[in-house]
């Protein structure tokens, strides 16, 4: 029999990474699985799939909103790197094997806040554990 592999929430590893890391930085952006108002990185899940047995290959939106559109560029600019700098890292006993960016459409206005925003997908591979 093929073992269980069981795959940890790929949107809460995204928020805890970045809420980490832009502490210590002392960035003062939010970062949260929903929307919220002022200079905010939403965590978005994008779907993904399972990559093999053992790994699974999910894909996370970080959009970055705040009042100008050269503030969000700033926050894109931000986090983008910072999720760059994820591969190679354990998060909540997570490993992440990879971080591959799969698509950086950049600026947009949300038409139900008029809010500014920039956004990026990456696809993770992360670990999982025998259940």
């Amino acid at each position: 029999m093929t073992e269980a592999v069981a795959f940890d929430d790929a949107v809460a590893l995204g928020v805890s990474y970045l809420r980490a890391t832009f502490s210590s930085r002392s960035e003062t952006a939010t970062v949260a699985e929903k929307f919220r108002a002022g200079r905010h990185v939403r965590v978005m899940d994008g779907g993904g799939v399972r990559h093999n047995l053992v790994q699974d290959a999910p894909r996370l939106t970080f959009r970055c909103y705040a009042p100008t559109g050269e503030e969000a560029k700033g926050l894109h600019r931000l986090t983008r790197a910072v999720i760059g700098a994820l591969e190679g890292e354990t998060v909540g006993g997570v490993f992440v094997a990879q971080v591959l960016e799969v698509g950086n459409p950049g600026e947009r206005t949300d038409p139900n806040t008029n809010l500014p925003y920039a956004e990026f997908t990456v696809e993770l591979l992360i670990g999982g554990d025998p259940i």
